[in-house]
C-alpha cells in the first residue's frame, strides 16, 4: 500500500524480498547495495542470526521527482527461518512489490513452495493480493550442481506467469534485472491505480530515468559469505623443578606429576576461558542483534501503511504507529493510556475479549470485523487481524493488531 507523504512531498514504495532460508534474499540486497549509486541510498543495516546468516537490512531509498514530488524505494528482506513468522508478516504490512528468491538446487524445491505458501497467507492476513500484487521471482544459485530446470521452477513456482530471472546472486548476475523489473512494474501499478501521471511521455519519462538510475553493472569482485577465521593461540607449559634432598628418578617423577597436573590445570583454565570468551562473544552479538532488530522493527512499525497496534496480555495498548495516530486521532503518548477495548463500539467489545481470548490461548493468528471509534467519536469499520507475540517457551507476551478500512 503506497505512502504519501505530503510533509516532504514523498511518495514510497515498499519492495520486499521472500523466500526460504539460505536462498541469497540477503546476498541481493548487498548486492544492491553495492551496484546503485552511492549518492542514492542510505546506510546499509543488517543483522546477523546465530545461524551465520543475516536476518534482515533495514531500508535503502531511492529517489527520483514524479510530478514535484519524490518516489522513494523502501527495500526489506524477510527473515527466512519459520520461527521468525510475526517479523515476516509484520515487514510485508504495506508492501508495494514483491521478490520471491528462490533456492535452484532440486532438493530445495519443498522449501521453495512451503516459503510461497507461507507468502500467501502472511500477505492474506495484511489484506494484500498475491494475485495482483506486483511480484518477480528470482531463481537463483544456477551456479550450483544439481538444480531444477528453469522449465519446473516456473511449472512449481510461478503461478501466475510473473516475470523470472535466473540468477547467481554471489556475482551479482540478475540481480539488478530482477529489482528494475518489481520497480518498474510497482511503479506503473501504483501511477495507474492512483492516476498519479496522466501524460504518457511523463509515463515514458518515468521509465527512461528509472533505467539510467538502476543500469546493468557488474560486481569488482563476488560477496563474500564466509567469516573471518581467528588466530589459533597456544600455550606452551615448561615446568621448574623444586630443589630438595630427592633422587634423580624421584624428581624425575615429581617432575612428570608435577607436569601432568599443570597441563591439566592450563587445559582447564584454557577450556574455561574458552566458554567465558565465546559466552562473552554471544551476549555481545545477541545484545548488538537487538540492537539492530529494535531499530529495524521501529523502522517497519513507523513506516507501515496500514495502522497497527501492539496489546499486552490485560488490553493496554503498549506500541502506536503513525498511520494509528492519523486514522484515530490519538498520539502515541495518549494512545498508550488507553485499553485498546476504548477503541471498539459497545457492539463490538464482547468480539473483540473473545478474539484476544482465543489468540492469547490457542497462540493462532485471528482475523475479524470491528467496529471501532477515533477520538472524536467518528465510526471506523475495521478489519483486525490479531497476532500473538511469544517468547522462547510459547508463552503469549503481548498481541499485535493490524488493521485496514473496510467499507460499508
Amino acid at each position: 500500500m503506497v505512502q504519501f507523504n505530503s510533509q516532504n512531498d514523498e511518495i514510497l514504495i515498499k519492495i520486499v524480498y521472500y523466500g526460504p532460508g539460505l536462498s541469497g534474499k540477503t546476498t541481493n540486497l548487498r548486492v544492491l547495495h553495492r551496484l546503485i549509486n552511492q549518492e542514492t541510498h542510505t546506510e546499509l543495516f543488517s543483522v546477523d542470526t546465530m545461524e551465520d546468516r543475516t536476518l534482515f537490512f533495514d531500508l535503502m531509498p531511492v529517489q527520483l521527482p514524479v510530478s514535484g514530488r519524490t518516489l522513494k524505494f523502501q527495500v526489506y528482506t524477510v527473515p527466512g527461518q519459520v520461527h521468525y513468522d510475526s517479523t515476516r508478516r509484520i515487514i510485508l504490512s504495506g508492501a508495494d512489490g514483491i521478490v520471491f528468491v528462490a533456492d535452484s538446487q532440486a532438493d530445495k524445491m519443498a522449501e521453495n513452495v512451503e516459503s510461497l505458501n507461507n507468502l500467501h497467507k502472511n500477505l492474506n492476513a495484511n489484506r494484500l493480493n498475491i494475485k495482483t500484487i506486483p511480484m518477480a521471482l528470482q531463481f537463483n544459485k544456477r551456479d550450483m550442481e544439481n538444480i531444477a530446470a528453469l522449465q519446473l521452477m516456473n511449472q512449481r513456482l510461478n503461478f501466475r506467469n510473473c516475470p523470472n530471472f535466473p540468477a547467481v546472486a554471489l556475482t551479482g548476475q540478475g540481480v539488478m534485472e530482477t529489482f528494475r523489473r518489481v520497480v518498474q512494474d510497482a511503479t506503473s501499478y501504483l501511477v495507474e491505480k492512483y492516476h498519479l501521471i496522466k501524460d504518457p511521455l511523463e509515463q515514458e519519462r518515468i521509465r527512461v530515468e528509472l533505467d539510467e538510475l538502476l543500469p546493468d553493472r557488474e560486481l569488482k569482485e563476488p560477496i563474500s559469505t564466509g567469516k573471518k577465521k581467528k588466530d589459533d593461540h597456544v600455550t606452551t607449559l615448561s615446568y621448574m623443578g623444586n630443589e630438595g634432598e630427592v633422587t634423580e628418578s624421584e624428581a624425575l617423577e615429581k617432575a612428570v606429576k608435577a607436569a601432568e597436573d599443570s597441563a591439566n590445570l592450563v587445559n582447564e583454565v584454557k577450556r574455561l576461558n574458552g566458554e567465558l570468551k565465546e559466552k562473552n562473544e554471544k551476549l555481545r552479538t545477541l545484545l548488538e542483534e537487538n540492537r539492530y532488530i529494535r531499530k529495524f522493527l521501529e523502522s517497519v512499525f513507523h513506516h507501515a501503511g496500514l495502522p497497527i497496534a501492539t496489546v499486552s496480555p490485560r488490553g493496554i495498548i503498549t506500541n502506536w504507529n503513525k498511520a494509528a495516530e492519523q486514522a484515530f486521532g490519538y498520539s502515541k503518548v495518549d494512545a498508550k493510556k488507553l485499553y485498546f477495548s476504548e477503541l471498539v463500539s459497545e457492539t463490538s467489545v464482547l468480539d473483540l475479549q473473545t478474539l484476544v481470548s482465543l489468540v492469547t490461548s490457542k497462540n493462532q493468528t485471528l482475523i475479524s470485523k470491528l467496529d471501532m471509534v477515533t477520538s472524536s467519536g467518528k465510526s471506523l469499520h475495521q478489519s483486525c487481524v490479531l497476532s500473538p507475540i511469544t517468547d522462547d517457551k510459547g508463552h503469549v507476551m503481548s498481541i499485535t493488531a493490524i488493521l485496514s478500512p473496510i467499507e460499508k
